[in-house]
């Protein structure tokens, strides 16, 4: 939903896994993201065969990993994305939609938008980072 939240021309999504395969609309994403951020000379634009496709996932993630995004991408590769590995291609989006999220908001930060949020809530469900396993039961969410 948030990739077609983003109004990216020519990209809409209808089955995430099965749409990002060819590394096309995950390049145009990351280029609406951050105009300039993807080299099209280097992108394959008829990606009929897997070797195209993964070429074209390596770029998604060699962006990600670069100056502009600075994914955390570790043991992420382009071959994950091309064969849909659902936690991995999950991951990749979360990183970039925080990513996106933080650059809307200007100069906030994490850790000043932890602080925000913590001061709106009760104490005993206040965190230190997104890392914290206490997020994953939502009441800090609620």
């Amino acid at each position: 939903m948030w990739v077609n939240s983003l109004g990216v021309d020519g990209v809409y999504l209808n089955n995430l896994f099965d749409g990002i395969k060819d590394g096309i609309v995950l390049l145009k994403v990351l280029d609406k993201v951050e105009p300039g951020s993807v080299n099209w000379t280097k992108c394959e634009k008829n990606p009929n065969h897997i070797i195209k496709r993964v070429t074209n996932c390596n770029q998604v993630i060699e962006v990600g990993k670069g100056p502009r995004f600075k994914l955390n991408l570790v043991t992420t590769g382009g071959k994950d994305l091309e064969s849909g590995n659902k936690k991995l291609i999950l991951g990749y989006l979360w990183q970039l939609v925080k990513k996106h999220t933080l650059m809307m908001l200007g100069d906030f930060t994490e850790e000043k938008l932890i602080v925000w949020s913590n001061n709106r809530i009760p104490e005993e469900f206040r965190i230190q980072t997104f890392k914290d396993k206490s997020i994953a039961n939502s009441k800090y969410l609620f």
